[in-house]
């Protein structure tokens, strides 16, 4: 952590000298002798702890360097999605201008980082402004290309429809000249993301899924991922388990470069448990012969894990021991049970039936073969039905 060098621990006011109808109007003081560059430079390297460090002894949120940059600016700027998360919850204006007449979202949004986006948006982020060259967050969103972006924009400025469909029209009429074809993916997946966010029963929600899965057919990882998105979530009309397994297996064992660099950018905001697990994956994949890299990869399938995402639940109770082969035999099977058992409990076939293939073999737990049957059952319940084939076959054994 860097030290931050500090003589006062208490934040100090004073009145201004002007009366006003309300009584003596007041400013903060920085604590006296406190380090206010190092502070800056610690939000710009992510330390999350000198951070709240300084926030605690009374830094106001919202202070400025002498160039303009405020503190969430350079937060955003460098991409530290925690920092951001900390000065916002401090107080931070995520409306007000900095450096060049900026606010913080343009600067997301110059970064690409759909992460940010959404969560200055979610914090109260107006869509306004102007970045010097005439063009609004969505114009320059638009100018940009990042169908994340565009969406989380669409869904907040008004009549953004007339404006993004026009843009489609206008990238689509160049894709049919053959100038850009390889963006056909990506324009297919705007208008689906646009028509499922605009969805309203299952029968609109099914015509945006088509939309993306062909997309997603013509290259388009943000459609493929979204799709994995949607149908994980509970809330989505497009909600079931049993497609989200299908689209997130395909990643399992073949990952492209391209797409664990887009895995990578989603899962550095740290707000995405699906991308840091499917980035935990690809780390495990490429960097097989790298040892730092597939630790990595097993620490990001752990914090997605702990961060409520299913799939990387079930993946840890299946292969914890591949993950952390140098845990204890009892930290293992404590392990592998747990996160097995918190899976199967969300209804997940998978782990449903790796519960009853460990009860019946014995394996990390205590044969129980009225365990086992309860979980062949419960599989099945769940839309498993192909383990019955193997059911005879398991118990001969």
């Amino acid at each position: 952590m860097r030290k931050l060098i500090v003589r006062a621990v208490t934040a100090l006011f004073f009145c201004s000298g002007l009366l006003a109808a309300a009584g003596c109007a007041t400013t903060p003081r920085l604590p006296e002798g406190f380090d206010t560059q190092g502070w800056l430079v610690a939000v710009a390297d992510g330390d999350l702890a000198a951070v709240k460090e300084g926030l605690d002894l009374g830094v106001p949120a919202q202070i400025q360097r002498a160039d303009g940059f405020t503190a969430i600016q350079i937060a955003v700027r460098q991409g530290q999605f925690q920092v951001a998360q900390t000065l916002i919850a401090a107080g931070a204006d995520v409306n007000k201008i900095g450096q060049k007449g900026l606010t913080p979202l343009f600067g997301a949004i110059y970064r690409d980082d759909a992460g940010m986006v959404k969560l200055l948006i979610d914090s109260g982020a107006r869509p306004e402004g102007d970045n010097g060259y005439s063009m609004d967050p969505l114009a320059l969103a638009l100018a940009r290309g990042d169908v994340q972006i565009i969406t989380e924009l669409a869904s907040v400025v008004p009549s953004a429809g007339k404006r993004v469909q026009k843009w489609i029209g206008q990238q689509s009429a160049t894709d049919a000249a053959g100038a850009v074809s390889e963006a056909t993916g990506e324009l297919l997946c705007l208008q689906g993301l646009l028509d499922l966010a605009g969805a309203e029963d299952l029968q609109s929600a099914l015509a945006a899924e088509k939309i993306l899965l062909t997309a997603a057919q013509k290259g388009s990882i943000v459609a493929a991922y979204n799709l994995a998105q949607a149908y994980s979530n509970q809330d989505s009309l497009l909600f079931s388990l049993s497609k989200a397994q299908r689209q997130i297996s395909d990643y399992y064992y073949s990952t492209s470069r391209t797409e664990s660099a887009f895995f990578a950018k989603r899962a550095a905001s740290g707000s995405e448990p699906l991308a840091t697990f499917l980035y935990g994956r690809a780390l495990r994949q490429t960097n097989s012969n790298r040892e730092k890299s597939r630790a990595r990869g097993s620490e990001l399938i752990l914090q997605s894990a702990k961060a409520g995402n299913l799939f990387a639940q079930a993946d840890l109770g299946e292969k914890y021991e591949t993950y952390f082969p140098n845990a204890p035999a009892d930290e293992i099977r404590r392990e592998k049970l747990a996160w097995l058992e918190k899976a199967a409990g969300r209804d997940l076939a998978e782990a449903a039936y790796n519960l009853a293939y460990i009860s019946v073999h014995g394996h990390w737990a205590p044969r129980d073969l009225v365990i086992a049957l309860f979980w062949f059952n419960r599989t099945g319940e769940l839309g498993g039905c192909y383990v019955y084939q193997r059911i005879g076959y398991n118990f001969q054994q």
